[in-house]
């Protein structure tokens, strides 16, 4: 018991530090911009509908999975998996095809041109949005397993990538790479946690050991 909150706070603790640097390599790159502006407009648009969503689903599905048996569980899990799915790509194509209305929305004040970037921004981040649920939901059943050091390595992970990918793509696309290394840093952690996960159910004998 010990050792695991050790190992997921140590793992916690680096992931900060990577965030922190992260937040100093955007402000040293991109600094006080229209382009800055308009990332933190699309990324806070994503990161509202991604906090909401999964504080809803699928953690309060959890607890049900739970309390059922293991026959009932394969076939509970499949269900979510595939509600998972199929909910966050519609909601993700809303974001989508709505992205300047939502811009409009939550930041009225922004001008044309900043404006159409942050438009552009919300829409490769809706991407980020929709890879995202794969990631809550494998957390979530991490977690089910008793297995939060690992979650915590695996968010660890993503946040070296993320940092990686920025550092390389900025010379490149400069402030699509904010979104972009979002994406491929999710897509890149995704295989993490296909020990947790068989056809049909749950596997709780994981390939990945602590």
């Amino acid at each position: 018991m010990v050792k695991n909150i050790l190992g997921t706070s140590f793992f916690q603790l680096l992931s900060i530090v990577l965030k922190f640097l992260f937040g100093v390599f955007m402000a040293y790159t991109f600094g006080a911009s229209d382009e800055m502006d308009s990332y933190v407009v699309s990324i806070t648009i994503i990161t509202l509908i991604y906090t909401l969503l999964t504080n809803i689903q699928p953690k309060a599905l959890i607890p049900y999975i739970q309390g059922i048996g293991t026959k009932e569980k394969k076939s509970a899990v499949s269900a979510i998996i595939s509600f998972n799915i199929k909910g966050f790509m519609i909601i993700s194509l809303v974001v989508w095809l709505c992205s300047p209305f939502l811009i409009r929305i939550f930041a009225p004040g922004l001008a044309s041109s900043p404006s159409y970037l942050a438009s552009q921004l919300l829409r490769i981040s809706s991407v980020y949005l929709f890879i995202s649920s794969f990631v809550a939901l494998g957390n979530a059943l991490i977690e089910m397993n008793l297995r939060a050091p690992f979650a915590a390595r695996i968010r660890l992970y993503q946040t070296t990538l993320l940092l990686l990918l920025v550092l390389l793509l900025s010379q490149y696309i400069g402030i699509f790479s904010l979104p972009t290394a979002h994406v491929f840093s999710m897509l890149l952690i995704i295989p993490f946690y296909f020990p947790f996960l068989k056809v049909g159910g749950i596997n709780y004998s994981p390939l990945y050991q602590q």
